[in-house]
């Protein structure tokens, strides 16, 4: 199962050279999630991550930089999306002059994600898990089972993934996991050893 790291919504000292580590140590997708940032910022923010890192970046906002760098793609957000004219501009702009890159969505229940165009390569399903650590009911794991292999998208599974209760999503049809509390947020562990421990163990699940 592949890993997606999401990036915490705020930027905190140490977080540039974390991500550099990360990546370092085999990060293949990085979600980079900063809500209040300006273009400016992310922009600033992409520069300090060595530019041989850059086709693994994914962008949840400021799309236009999809054409500025050589990033791994972008993740649509709804309130995008509602914006009809700037999202068919953007689409009909990837699809001849970055193609073959990611476009990925989030859906958060079962009717959208039956109804998530075929145009978007990955699909982000959230949260899988209650903050009580139990499965979520909006996404019962035997319509899953029943529903992803008909997709055309790789479905990736987000919200409250740890490494206790991933077995419990191993045999559903999850392209891959993405992962963002679990990863910051440890106070017994840090980032870099969290991350590692979490490749390791899906890698088995694979």
């Amino acid at each position: 199962m592949q890993l997606n790291l999401f990036t915490s919504n705020d930027k905190f000292r140490s977080e540039i050279y974390i991500v550099i580590k990360l990546l370092e140590n085999g990060l293949q997708s990085l979600q980079i999630k900063k809500p209040d940032f300006t273009k400016k910022q992310l922009r600033s923010y992409i520069d300090q991550i060595p530019e041989k890192f850059h086709n693994k970046l994914i962008i949840h906002s400021h799309y236009n930089l999809i054409f500025k760098y050589n990033l791994k793609g972008i993740h649509i957000s709804k309130h995008f999306r509602n914006k009809k004219i700037k999202f068919k501009t953007l689409l009909f702009l990837i699809k001849y002059f970055r193609k073959g890159k990611i476009i990925s969505c989030s859906c958060h229940n079962i009717d959208k994600l039956l109804d998530v165009p075929k145009f978007y390569t990955n699909v982000f399903i959230s949260p899988i898990f209650t903050k009580e650590n139990n499965l979520n009911p909006l996404f019962p794991l035997k319509t899953l089972e029943n529903i992803i292999p008909q997709l055309e998208s790789k479905v990736f599974a987000t919200g409250g993934i740890n490494l206790k209760n991933v077995d419990l999503i191993k045999n559903v049809g999850f392209e891959g996991v993405g992962l963002m509390g679990s990863i910051w947020f440890d106070d017994a562990k840090q980032p870099l050893l969290h991350f590692k421990e979490s490749k390791k163990k899906l890698t088995t699940l694979s």
